[in-house]
């Protein structure tokens, strides 16, 4: 008897098409991979790490606001839209706790499970929102949140690079809010780009143009990208240098600090915050830039899969089932890079040649083998992750108890 590795992937009928969106899950793959090449300074080069340092975690928190809106449809059928928001609340609450525990494991990487969490929440009442609303809420989000990001830190005189901070519950929300690596007001923005982007799609794949939206998803993000790449260069020379230049630092030094990562702030206030396109700084410019590699990556997808089909490759289908369980490839990525660290750190009196296990090609090609085996042991028994079954069934019935109780009342 076949396995289902042996089995042709079926040609996506109606009642597929409307259940699953392939592309979604090689979009997903891929900003894995590209969160495991950043967190191993795969490219180390200021310049080039534009490439790596932000476009995946946004890419990962866009289809985050997609997949809210393809897990809402059926849970709406089943229980409402209280139900279906229930459930996303208690998911982002899930995983804001799986992402508090995370917090201590040893290693360099900032876990983005809280923040994201949090986004959850928060997007749960915005599901319904009509999208031109939504679109005035994100480019609000978009201008307004950089700028109070760069006032409250201001304000509060941080001295920290963007962690979180548990000190007390104004602490933690303010670092979670606004002022830490991931604040939850860029990644809110990202999320509601992703839910107009998937409404979007769905309904372009029910009238049948999935391929021309596909293909205008990916000239509007590279454009939009590269506007914000070309125009960030420009604002530092004549906003920031000068203001820098004040303190003593060259105009060399001051563009390189313009490449260089904001730990999720911008390197300015005022028009700094919205026209410079520092990689994670949160910044209006940053935002627009990384969002449209996200968008380009997902219409590429959504027009390659409209023009050729689902594609029945083994490695297709190996990325396609790894990309659908992101939370599993997450977490063992954190947990692998953890253990390594640790292994590392112990080791490096005796032999300074182990952080090869963390850092560069060998440790990116490490981690790609760690993912690729549990993508093709998912793809192999055709099951979903074992954290988003956990994290789905949970959720699921939390919020159906809780309904039930508020119901009762």
């Amino acid at each position: 008897m076949p396995t289902s590795l042996e089995r042709p992937a079926a040609a996506p009928g109606p009642a597929a098409s409307q259940q699953r969106l392939f592309a979604f899950d090689t979009a997903r793959f891929i900003a894995i991979v590209g969160m495991v090449a950043s967190h191993v300074s795969l490219i180390p080069v200021p310049g080039l790490n534009l490439l790596i340092d932000g476009p995946p975690s946004t890419l990962f928190a866009v289809l985050g606001g997609a997949s809210a809106v393809l897990a809402s449809r059926g849970r709406v059928s089943r229980s409402g839209r209280l139900g279906a928001a229930t459930a996303l609340v208690v998911r982002g609450l899930l995983l804001l706790t799986l992402g508090f525990v995370l917090q201590f494991v040893s290693g360099p990487i900032v876990v983005v499970l809280v923040p994201f969490g949090v986004t959850l929440v928060l997007l749960a009442p915005l599901l319904w929102v009509p999208t031109r609303w939504l679109l005035s809420i994100t480019v609000g989000l978009a201008v307004a949140g950089p700028i109070a990001n760069h006032a409250l830190r201001s304000a509060l005189a941080l001295e920290s690079v963007g962690e979180l901070s548990f000190d007390s519950p104004w602490a933690f929300l303010h670092s979670v809010t606004f002022t830490g690596t991931y604040p939850a007001v860029t990644w809110l923005t990202y999320a509601l780009i992703g839910v107009v982007g998937a409404r979007a799609i769905l309904a372009a794949r029910a009238a049948g143009t999935s391929a021309a939206l596909g293909r205008r998803l990916a000239v509007w993000g590279i454009g939009a990208s590269v506007a914000a790449t070309v125009i960030s260069p420009l604002a530092v020379q004549l906003l920031t240098v000068p203001r820098l230049g004040e303190l003593g630092m060259d105009a060399l030094t001051v563009q390189l600090f313009g490449l260089s990562s904001g730990f999720g702030a911008p390197i300015g206030g005022g028009l700094e915050a919205i026209l410079t396109a520092a990689p994670h700084s949160g910044s209006t410019g940053d935002i627009v830039r990384t969002a449209g590699l996200a968008l380009t990556v997902v219409g590429l997808l959504v027009r390659r899969e409209a023009m050729a089909g689902v594609s029945a490759s083994l490695p297709a289908r190996i990325i396609r089932a790894g990309g659908a369980a992101p939370l599993t490839l997450y977490v063992a990525h954190i947990l692998s890079i953890g253990l390594l660290y640790a292994i590392t750190m112990g080791a490096a009196a005796a032999d300074s040649g182990a952080t090869w296990l963390v850092v560069g090609l060998p440790a990116f090609a490490l981690q790609l083998a760690i993912l690729g085996t549990i993508s093709f042991v998912l793809a192999a028994s055709a099951r979903r992750g074992p954290l988003e079954t956990c994290l789905s069934t949970v959720s699921l019935r939390v919020a159906s108890a809780t309904l039930a109780v508020a119901r009762a009342r």
